[in-house]
């Protein structure tokens, strides 16, 4: 990747939001769209219905059968339960914290909030919670398929540390969509 040409392409950063709170509303009330739109590009079949009664709590797989079987529904609880995490991480670098650093402490514990739901219900072993994912992704209606499940556990590392070294916000997205998109 061609580093020096990036932040040419993007505004300036706009820095650290003077009113942290009203930010995280913001990321809060993005959060449903963001979820659908996600979610459907990996294929899971989820409707912005099922993205809010998850994010509700009204979702309930000891009282309703339908809801402990559905994969995708699993996968939405997932995503909210890994949007939660993103947020502890935003709040940490709207306090100050380095980025890249926040990244690298916080990345398995978001991967962990993702598969859990999966994993209490036996769709996936408990053992996947450890690590990273262990089956390719790939996204729908797309030529680009990401790396596979191998080549994340290689360029992960390498990856964080650069990120954890980069100064600049635009660089830092660039290069996370490059390697992990």
């Amino acid at each position: 990747m061609m580093r020096g040409s990036i932040p040419e392409y993007f505004p300036p950063a706009p820095g650290l939001p003077g009113d942290p709170e009203a930010y995280l509303q913001v990321v809060e009330n993005t959060y449903v769209t963001d979820a659908f739109h996600s979610l459907s590009i990996e294929g899971y079949q989820v409707s912005l219905q099922l993205i809010k009664r998850v994010r509700s709590g009204t979702w309930n797989p000891e009282a309703n059968e339908a809801d402990k079987s559905l994969r995708d529904t699993l996968a939405a609880q997932g995503y909210w339960r890994a949007f939660q995490k993103l947020k502890e991480s935003l709040t940490k670098v709207i306090e100050g914290g380095s980025a890249g650093v926040i990244a690298d402490e916080d990345h398995v514990g978001g991967y962990r909030k993702v598969i859990a739901p999966s994993a209490t219900t036996g769709l996936v072993k408990a053992r996947d919670l450890a690590g990273y994912r262990n089956a390719s992704v790939y996204i729908r209606r797309s030529r680009h398929v990401p790396l596979n499940r191998d080549a994340v556990r290689d360029a992960l590392p390498a990856f964080l540390e650069r990120l954890a070294q980069e100064t600049k916000p635009s660089v830092r997205v660039a290069l996370g969509h490059s390697v992990f998109f």
